[in-house]
């Protein structure tokens, strides 16, 4: 969803909202000048088209319309995407042009942060947030994994970390023995709900984290190894117990 970040705007866009009585907050002005030129857009073209079907003695006056609606669907959307300026981001609260930024998978880079900022919880890709600190090279990463998993197929885990391999921030191994494979880690791990003891009942487990070589002149201080910690929500053996019967009339 969008987040609303109310810096001050203009002085004149918030002289003319207090003055005009339209909205405690002057980033209603915001809104409401991008939707005004998208709908005289819009009317332009139904001219256009109507002018269109007259007949062929209203064709200059049709394409001129349709010149117009040209002109401000171009200025509308290539201004956009300079919202880094103060006197351009009004284009950003128009419902239409932020639809159009997703759909591009356009991101605001700049010092300066726009008035509204589109985030996500990231369930697209990496619903854990372990690929940031990844991205960071964080040498100790606590998970705790609280996904629906009631077979501990650690599907989201295991998906995650196939990410991070594939874009090449992190490779994962046992760290009790570098030579094996972090899969079986995830396997010992799903085995041991079976255990009868709590002893052997594994409470979480450990990754660990090979990160890969950076640049020679980025090379001072960087972290090559981490750990990976990860704790999931699963009940002991010792306190599964089996439902209840259902209440009879007896």
């Amino acid at each position: 969803d969008y987040i609303l970040f109310e810096h001050r705007p203009l002085k004149l866009v918030a002289k003319i909202s207090r003055w005009r009585s339209l909205s405690d907050k002057p980033f209603f002005l915001y809104g409401a000048i991008p939707i005004i030129l998208q709908t005289f857009a819009l009317v332009a073209a139904m001219t256009s088209f109507v002018l269109a079907m007259e007949g062929p003695q209203w064709c200059y006056q049709s394409e001129l319309w349709y010149l117009v609606w040209g002109i401000i669907i171009a200025f509308s959307v290539t201004l956009s995407f300079f919202a880094g300026s103060s006197l351009l981001e009004i284009f950003l609260h128009s419902p239409a042009i932020r639809h159009l930024h997703m759909a591009l998978r356009y991101y605001h880079t700049a010092e300066k942060a726009p008035s509204l900022i589109y985030v996500t919880d990231g369930g697209v890709q990496d619903c854990t947030g372990l690929l940031q600190l990844l991205r960071r090279r964080s040498a100790r990463i606590l998970l705790a994994l609280a996904a629906s998993d009631p077979d501990d197929e650690l599907s989201v885990l295991r998906e995650t970390m196939q990410l991070a391999v594939s874009q090449g921030y992190a490779s994962f191994y046992d760290p009790r023995d570098p030579r094996r494979d972090a899969k079986f880690v995830l396997d010992d791990f799903k085995a041991s709900k079976a255990a009868k003891r709590d002893q052997d009942y594994q409470k979480h487990f450990v990754l660990g984290i090979r990160y890969p070589p950076l640049p020679p002149h980025e090379e001072y201080g960087a972290k090559i190894t981490g750990r990976l910690v990860v704790v999931k929500n699963r009940l002991p053996p010792s306190l599964e117990f089996p439902p209840e019967p259902l209440l009879t009339e007896e």
